[in-house]
């Protein structure tokens, strides 16, 4: 008798204990909300804006970002092409622009005007042949070029540092010795075809090779940049959110200036910490108390003070402690 008491107390206390402790204002049910479709709509929103106010890379950022979530979003690939077409054109006047400058003698403007060519359009050709060589590509390689697709844009940087101050410090920066130049040179050409290829990581590791050597090497600096960008983007697009962030601290690293990495670093946070939140009340509202616990621990370990977390987890160690004395108790009665 006493060994069936047990046992319905113990019944009661599992039914009891779990429905009294139910978090206030989170259901299972808000869970099932997408924090992602709500990033989406803002993503794309902030890029209509930055494209009617002419800030066009940034534009061009937000809907690829919108597309990360919601790849299929008519909208969304509207504005990037539209942008993208804006950002080609402007990069080849750019390059024509420098053609001009360097045939006047002006090899300060020219240059000037062949990196701006790549901010916009990574992938020029011409304008990276003329920063890395000083000469233009052959007429017959141009011709094939463009018989060939032309190559999807890639993400312009962001800078908010005053133009002039980057290109000079390129300009005035002191000449190196030239014995391991053509080695450099295969790295940062390898570097490049890795990244047009989309293989970020072994583009990074190449460029590595020529920063270790020319620490304020443009090409190199600019892809490293773009290459971290990218890989963080790839990330964020299969909701790996954390390594996303860290992708970021690299675009950083290269890029100082870049304030949509602060942004998406924000993000990234944000989005790990309400998936997880949820993912762990959708737990707890099954009774899967283990796992609604090692949810909300990962919150927990990027930020101690989000929302209740840190109480929902004692509640729910609480609960599953009395319940696993509970069941260790009754065992012990069936065995005497």
């Amino acid at each position: 008798m006493r060994h069936l008491k047990k046992i319905l107390f113990f019944l009661f206390l599992s039914s009891s204990v779990l429905g009294c402790a139910s978090i206030p204002k989170e259901t299972p049910e808000s869970a099932t909300q997408a924090p992602e479709e709500r990033f989406a709509r803002e993503s794309l929103s902030k890029a209509k804006e930055l494209e009617a106010a002419g800030q066009l890379p940034e534009a061009w950022r937000q809907y690829k970002i919108a597309l990360t979530v919601r790849p299929e979003d008519p909208a969304a690939k509207e504005g990037r092409e539209r942008v993208e077409k804006a950002l080609r054109k402007g990069a080849e006047e750019h390059y024509r622009a420098g053609l001009r400058m360097q045939k006047e003698g002006n090899q300060a403007q020219a240059l000037r005007h062949y990196l701006a060519a790549l901010r916009l359009w990574p992938d020029h050709p011409e304008a990276l042949q003329m920063v890395m060589t000083g000469k233009p590509v052959p007429a017959e390689k141009q011709a094939a070029r463009k018989a060939l697709p032309q190559p999807e844009i890639k993400e312009p940087p962001e800078r908010t540092a005053p133009e002039e101050e980057v290109f000079a410090s390129y300009i005035d920066a002191p000449v190196r010795e030239e014995p391991a130049v053509d080695q450099i040179a295969v790295y940062r050409d390898l570097g490049m075809e890795l990244y047009r290829k989309g293989r970020y990581q072994d583009a990074l590791f190449e460029f590595s090779k020529v920063l270790s050597a020319i620490p304020d090497d443009p090409v190199a600096k600019e892809h490293s940049y773009r290459s971290s960008f990218e890989l963080a983007v790839e990330c964020f697009q299969r909701k790996e959110y954390l390594a996303a962030k860290e992708h970021f601290l690299v675009s950083l690293k290269y890029n100082s200036n870049c304030q949509q990495c602060h942004f998406y670093i924000k993000k990234s946070e944000e989005l790990f910490k309400e998936i997880h939140y949820k993912q762990g009340i959708e737990y707890y509202g099954k009774e899967r108390l283990a796992e609604a616990i090692a949810e909300w621990e990962r919150v927990r370990a990027l930020d101690p003070h989000y929302k209740r977390v840190d109480y929902y987890i004692k509640k729910a160690k609480d609960i599953q402690r009395k319940l696993d004395e509970l069941k260790k108790e009754s065992i012990e009665e069936g065995q005497e």
